[in-house]
Formats: C-alpha cells, structure tokens, sequence
C-alpha cells in the first residue's frame, strides 16, 4: 500500500511542473465522393473479354494484360438482385469481345480503373442508364462536369417515367441499399 502512495505522490509531482503539450489539430479529409476531381482522365483502348456485372468489366490492354475495370458515375444491380442478370445481359450485348475506349478517370479501392466506356462514340455508361439497368450514383456525381451530369440524370429520369428495365419494378432497391442488407463476407 505504501508502495501505491509512493507512485501516486511520485506521479504527481514529476508532473506538477510539466507544461502541457499542445497538439496541432489536423484538418479531416474529406470523404472520396465529395471531394473535386483534380486528376486528368486519360484515355485508354482495350478489347472487353469478360463481363462481371452490369457496372463492372475485365479488359485486355496492351497485347494482354489484364485489367478490371468500373463504368464511373452509375451503378448497376448486383448479380444476385432483381434485375441484376438483365444488366449484366445489357453490358455484354453492348461490349463483349469488341473494342473499347476508356476516359479513365481514377482507380477505385479494388484497384479498378474507373471510368467512362465507350464503343465508338457511344457512351456504354449513358447507355447503360438510357436502357434502365442503372442507377445513376449520384455520390460519384461531382466527378462529372455539369454537361454530363444532366445526361446522366436525364437518362435515368426518361427510363424511370418510361418504366424501361428495372424501372418496371414498382419500387426497385438501389444496390447501395441492397448491398448494405447483403454484405459480402
């Protein structure tokens, strides 16, 4: 018990005479989805030659190299969701073994390119929206100029009041929601 005393006593007057240490607090980043875009897209040809889901693709660039690849700015149901094989369906009859040019625009957390895919001057990712199987992901919306924004946003509103893919649904489940309730392991 002495020995207690003697450590809390010892404790208290090493300390006394210590001047506090103040520390510089740092400002928080920002979360990914508000902050600006600053980076350059660039822009890369590949050959489609798999298909993952309605959002989501494996290309060849560079002879063959191998690179996955995530279509910017929409997000399409997942596989297993309603509507998620007719998406993926969608993406494969638009792209699959042709092809492709990528306005790349970042690399997500998976190590994806991330981007804009398009056949020709077809924009696959408008296209996409236009045929009702994709949302238009509005958290990623910043990444696009104002001009693209309201494409986007206009093609998922015609599919919606035209009840066009998974707009035929009377209250289809966003795949953000989805995937929150359907967690992979």
């Amino acid at each position: 018990m002495k020995l207690l005393a003697f450590t809390v006593l010892f404790a208290a007057f090493a300390f006394a005479n210590c001047e506090p240490v103040e520390y510089a607090e740092k400002p928080k980043p920002k979360p990914r989805a508000e902050q600006e875009v600053t980076k350059q897209t660039r822009e890369i040809t590949a050959r489609v030659v798999g298909i993952s889901d309605g959002d989501s693709i494996v290309v060849l660039m560079n002879g063959n190299e191998r690179k996955r690849v995530r279509l910017a700015t929409i997000d399409a149901p997942e596989n297993h969701q309603a509507f998620g094989a007719r998406s993926k369906q969608s993406l494969s009859d638009l792209i699959y073994n042709k092809n492709i040019r990528i306005e790349s625009v970042d690399t997500d957390r998976y190590g994806r390119i991330v981007g804009e895919v398009f056949v020709g001057d077809q924009n696959v990712n408008l296209e996409q929206l236009r045929r009702g199987f994709a949302w238009h992901y509005k958290v990623h919306a910043r990444q696009q100029s104002t001009e693209k924004r309201a494409a986007y946003e206009t093609a998922e509103n015609e599919a919606r009041s035209n009840q066009i893919g998974l707009w035929k649904d009377e209250d289809p489940t966003p795949p953000w929601d989805y995937r929150k309730k359907n967690p992979r392991n």
